[in-house]
């Protein structure tokens, strides 16, 4: 029981460490430079809707970048 507890605790932390990863990728939340929490609130919501609506303008299922490699490497 008690490694059921925490597989469930890894997954909700990377799935919120992942969401602000997407949020601070927007330039304007990569700094605190807001001093009313309102306006900050908005940015976060900004960042957060153009998020999922170009995930979802997309169409189909994120796909992950292949690793580079010099030519003539394996």
């Amino acid at each position: 029981m008690f490694e059921k507890f925490w597989i469930l605790v890894g997954v909700r932390r990377w799935c919120v460490e992942r969401t602000l990863a997407w949020l601070t990728a927007h330039r304007r939340l990569a700094r605190d430079y807001e001093r009313d929490p309102a306006t900050s609130e908005a940015m976060i919501r900004w960042a957060a809707i153009t998020t999922m609506t170009g995930r979802i303008a997309r169409g189909e299922p994120a796909t992950r970048q292949q690793r580079w490699h010099w030519p003539g490497e394996s």
